[in-house]
């Protein structure tokens, strides 16, 4: 026989369970957006490497992370890369003589 009691505790029981489902896929979220922040962040550090080899690894990395996840890093991702090529980092000046756009003095 159901009793107001036991209806109340069932419901309490979904209530419960539902805060309790919620709380693990806002852990599980946080912790994807936690792996893809810091797949950019190693694909950002490889970018700015003076080895060239180095250089395309991160490339590739940043590439892999825009398909498969491309509304939050394609733009940012690009840009990045753009900056990359147009303003290479000083190990790499070294390595290739000095940049044919920088302005002399």
């Amino acid at each position: 026989m159901r009793t107001p009691a036991n209806h109340l505790s069932g419901r309490v029981r979904r209530s419960i369970y539902r805060s309790q489902a919620n709380a693990a896929q806002r852990q599980a979220e946080t912790a994807e957006q936690t792996l893809l922040h810091e797949r950019y962040q190693r694909g950002v550090e490889m970018l700015y490497r003076g080895v060239p080899s180095v250089r395309l690894g991160g490339i590739h990395l940043l590439q892999e992370l825009v398909e498969d996840h491309p509304d939050p890093y394609r733009i940012r991702v690009t840009q990045l890369v753009t900056d990359s090529v147009m303003n290479p980092t000083e190990s790499e000046e070294g390595q290739n003589g000095p940049n044919p756009d920088k302005e002399l003095p």
